[in-house]
């Protein structure tokens, strides 16, 4: 993981959508959460409580909703994430997506695991067996979840 981050942290800010800090902080909340990649980009400012260190995941497998809860370094890495994110354009105010490209819209999920490949190479990462090792990192740890509605 560290790998990761640091090869994260390295990318160039004109090569991606992105900022390099978006990366980082996607990885991190897919470490720290254990929620699926597709989950994360579908995440809008609204539904990360970083007061109550919760988050509501709105599009979750078989069209549940369902609430998770994070840690305190977690939370303090999203909400430093969160304070930057705002400076970007909100199309949709609070229900804006939380990971934004420069546009202020949500990521295109295929550009993310493509730029997730080249950092997996940068930190000479090699999965021979696994080709979406991306799914990896959200399955490396359970955490407790809550289910909703």
């Amino acid at each position: 993981m560290k790998c990761l981050l640091a090869a994260a942290a390295a990318l160039s800010r004109t090569c991606s959508p992105l900022h390099p800090d978006a990366y980082r902080t996607l990885l991190l909340l897919l470490y720290g959460s254990a929620i699926r990649i597709g989950e994360a980009l579908a995440l809008t400012l609204q539904d990360v409580d970083l007061n109550e260190s919760i988050l509501l995941i709105r599009e979750a497998k078989f069209f549940k909703r369902r609430l998770v809860p994070i840690g305190p370094a977690l939370t303090q890495s999203l909400r430093d994430y969160a304070k930057r994110r705002r400076k970007l354009p909100l199309p949709k105010g609070e229900h804006s997506p939380f990971f934004a490209t420069r546009t202020g819209r949500a990521p295109d999920l295929n550009s993310v695991q493509t730029l997730f490949r080249q950092l997996r190479r940068r930190a000479k990462i090699h999965c021979p067996l696994v080709p979406r090792v991306i799914s990896l990192i959200c399955t490396t740890f359970v955490t407790p979840v809550r289910r909703i509605g």
